[in-house]
């Protein structure tokens, strides 16, 4: 079955175990350099900030649904590779950073952690 976005309702998977607060931390400095640059209209920051952005989900995506690639992507994808990521529909890709920060959120970290399931 569908849902409204015409997809089976799968979702991308994560995997954080490697991620400290550095990253994190990183994360959000690329995500200020995307919006300041993008409002100077620096081509140069855009592309920095873009690479920089790829190379850490590269550190956390697992999995991305089929139906979230452009029809052109190849079968396989290495998600460890910055460069699958171009293949990511335009319209994903926002998606995608959302369902980074849900997917550690404390509810779902306490879900998933190993003292939840002893």
């Amino acid at each position: 079955m569908s849902d409204q976005n015409g997809t089976d309702g799968a979702k991308p998977e994560f995997d954080f175990s490697e991620i400290s607060w550095k990253d994190s931390k990183e994360f959000s400095r690329m995500q200020m350099r995307l919006r300041q640059a993008s409002a100077d209209n620096n081509l140069d920051g855009l592309d920095m900030a873009f690479a920089g952005m790829e190379n850490l989900l590269a550190r956390v995506v697992t999995h991305i649904p089929r139906e979230w690639l452009v029809k052109s992507a190849p079968e396989m994808l290495d998600w460890s590779q910055p460069t699958a990521f171009d293949y990511v529909r335009g319209n994903r890709m926002s998606d995608l950073i959302i369902a980074i920060g849900k997917a550690q959120s404390p509810e779902v970290t306490e879900k998933n952690s190993p003292a939840a399931s002893s």
